[in-house]
């Protein structure tokens, strides 16, 4: 069993737990080994640009911004930042219905890609927002040149550009750009 499953196995068994004092306690200690097991990747960009996503990203009545600003990059560095902490992170996750599946992946993988860019010295996060459809939750990420891409944590694919006709699946109701 991998690291992964076996903190959030952790975090189960001790959830219904009331002692508080406890429990902040095994968070600590959960989160710990969680940023054990998950390096950050060197985040590189040719270019980047300050933006606030919730201004270009008028067509979702769901925005939600915890910073501003955000750092967009161009689309050949989001490429490859993206592949690289896919291949960090693709022997560690593990997709499990009902307690660790796209929303959780998401989570993890927008959570890795700040982490990652605070440990490379950026000023600001990169603009990478978790998106929910009606079925679905994956990430979508900011162009220097306005476009914005969706993107499929489990796979680590690029799915296509919001606003393209995509299946069900992939038509964005919601966005929260993490803090």
């Amino acid at each position: 069993m991998n690291m992964m499953m076996t903190i959030m196995e952790m975090l189960c068994d001790n959830f219904h737990r009331k002692e508080t004092e406890y429990m902040t306690e095994r968070i600590q200690t959960l989160s710990d080994l969680l940023a054990k097991s998950i390096q950050p990747v060197n985040i590189t960009a040719k270019e980047t640009q300050k933006i606030n996503p919730a201004e270009i990203i008028s067509d979702i009545g769901d925005v939600v911004i915890a910073d501003y600003p955000y750092l967009a990059m161009d689309y050949s560095s989001w490429r490859d930042n993206l592949r690289r902490i896919y291949y960090e992170l693709g022997n560690k996750l593990s997709y499990e219905p009902n307690i660790f599946d796209c929303d959780d992946f998401a989570l993890i993988f927008a959570s890795t890609v700040a982490y990652s860019a605070y440990k490379s010295g950026w000023d600001n996060q990169p603009a990478i927002g978790i998106a929910w459809s009606i079925k679905h939750a994956f990430l979508l990420f900011v162009c220097n040149n306005g476009d914005i891409y969706l993107y499929e944590p489990q796979v680590g694919v690029t799915i296509g550009r919001l606003g393209d006709d995509l299946n069900e699946m992939y038509r964005v109701r919601k966005v929260w750009f993490l803090s």
